[in-house]
């Protein structure tokens, strides 16, 4: 998370989205006042600052509208997201090599995941009623483009992005569409169709449609 006042700008860091990369890159461009968050993994030379108490790497939105409107008010805020088939398998990846994980269905439908799905979802940027609460939700799809309007919008100097903890899933472990069968394809179909509808996510094999 990083509230910039020179930039005036809130970066909301939305877990397994690519935003520790945003959140490196913002850091170095928010100015020595700006609120920055630790990272798990930070890069040598990645500098958190002025952290407060109540600072933590995924502070939401609601969170800012409650406690400091003021900046969710005059503050370009911005936020990414990422294709939710996609993210689970990404999320089991962190899972299975932190603390070991089973199957990935067995792991995505059972307890385990329960403490991951919440923080998935829009809860990161929408209030309880399902508003929208940020300016901008980028997509981690197309990171490094997305990364590139925010600082256009802020007017900040963009650089090429680190991928940072790129390396928690490998690079052979395939396109997500091949984790999935049509039971676990249509249970995060549900789990996140506040996510699914809002930014008009599908699920996509292999090579195309």
């Amino acid at each position: 998370m990083i509230v910039s006042h020179r930039h005036r700008f809130i970066f909301i860091r939305s877990p397994k989205t690519g935003s520790s990369s945003i959140q490196h890159a913002l850091s170095q461009v928010a100015g020595p006042d700006a609120i920055v968050s630790q990272l798990d993994y930070p890069p040598r030379g990645y500098q958190p600052r002025n952290i407060a108490p109540w600072v933590t790497g995924h502070f939401r939105a609601v969170a800012f509208q409650q406690h400091f409107p003021e900046w969710l008010r005059d503050y370009y805020t911005c936020v990414f997201e990422r294709n939710p088939w996609d993210k689970m398998v990404s999320a089991y990846w962190w899972v299975k090599k932190h603390r070991g994980a089973p199957s990935f269905k067995q792991w995505l439908m059972g307890a385990d995941a329960d403490d991951h799905r919440p923080h998935h979802n829009t809860g990161m940027y929408c209030d309880d009623d399902g508003r929208v609460l940020v300016n901008m939700i980028g997509r981690f799809e197309h990171l490094q483009d997305d990364y590139e309007l925010i600082c256009s919008q802020v007017k900040c100097k963009s650089s090429p992005l680190m991928r940072l903890k790129s390396n928690f899933r490998p690079s052979d472990s395939g396109h997500y569409s091949t984790y999935y069968d049509d039971e676990a394809e249509g249970f995060v179909g549900e789990q996140f169709k506040d996510v699914i509808d809002l930014c008009k996510y599908t699920f996509e094999k292999e090579g195309g449609p």
